[in-house]
């Protein structure tokens, strides 16, 4: 499990840690620095150094996350990288820190920079049955799966910040017409759009006609990153089609949606004001 070091202007280190900790619980090995107004900042670059130095001395990895480009904390990181190694990003969001911390049991930063690791733990599973479980019905309180659609996946892991990419082929029992599947991808609406729920995408599903999208630099904060980005849909040799998805794993697929799974109980009368 690797480090890693939060070091921003401002409060917004500690925001952020505390923040992270109300998500996914409190976290080992993480620290928070923060250039404040009137600090001194050869004591705060020494406190930096010998925490670097102390996961040197026990064989850690480190991970250091800073918030602006050529600010105090990214200059004073590029100073330090004389002395220690570590692997430094700059414009620490909390999507972005959810992900760092999510991803430290995945295998060493040192793997995973400038790698694709071929395996990520339990994807695989939850990608081909929680798909089972929403097609499924519950009796006696209990989700009983459904039997189909079969799903088989391959799950890779890439040194992205944010986004799940798919590359995804698919048969049908009645194939349908390419335009008759973008018409039900773009005009899809969900309980969420129906009720107009504060976190709800207007448009949840999109399709691109450029043969290089949806891409994860460009695409990724559709709909303030609770949309879902289609492209590249065709006919196969060996499937009915074959298209890429991409969506937003830590808005949509975790704080996001969490957001929107408590709206959605509110306006049905489930979660109440006291």
């Amino acid at each position: 499990m690797y480090k890693i070091i939060i070091f921003t202007h401002g409060t917004l280190s500690k925001g952020l840690l505390n923040t992270s900790s109300l998500i996914v619980g409190e976290q080992p090995e993480i620290e928070a620095f923060s250039v404040e107004l009137g600090c001194d900042l050869q004591d705060l670059k020494e406190q930096v150094s010998k925490s670097l130095k102390k996961a040197e001395e026990e064989g850690k990895e480190v991970l250091v996350l800073t918030d602006l480009m050529y600010g105090t904390p990214f200059n004073t990181m590029v100073e330090l990288q004389k002395d220690y190694k570590f692997y430094h990003i700059t414009g620490v969001n909390l999507p972005m820190l959810l992900e760092a911390i999510n991803s430290r049991n995945e295998g060493t930063l040192a793997e995973m920079v400038e790698n694709i690791i071929p395996f990520i733990g339990g994807e695989e599973e939850k990608s081909e049955q929680e798909p089972l479980r929403l097609f499924g019905k519950v009796v006696d309180g209990k989700i009983e799966k459904a039997a189909a659609p079969l799903i088989t996946t391959q799950c890779i892991r890439v040194p992205v910040l944010d986004g799940h990419t798919a590359a995804v082929f698919v048969n049908f029992e009645k194939k349908p017409t390419k335009e008759e599947i973008i018409d039900r991808w773009e005009n899809f609406k969900g309980l969420p759009q129906e009720l107009e729920l504060p976190s709800a995408p207007k448009q949840f599903i999109r399709y691109m006609e450029e043969d290089n999208r949806p891409q994860v630099k460009l695409d990724i904060d559709f709909e303030n990153g609770m949309g879902i980005s289609m492209g590249r849909l065709r006919e196969d040799t060996m499937f009915d089609y074959k298209f890429v998805g991409l969506s937003h794993n830590t808005v949509r697929g975790a704080a996001g949606g969490a957001v929107l799974c408590a709206e959605l109980l509110t306006a049905q009368g489930y979660i109440t004001a006291k």
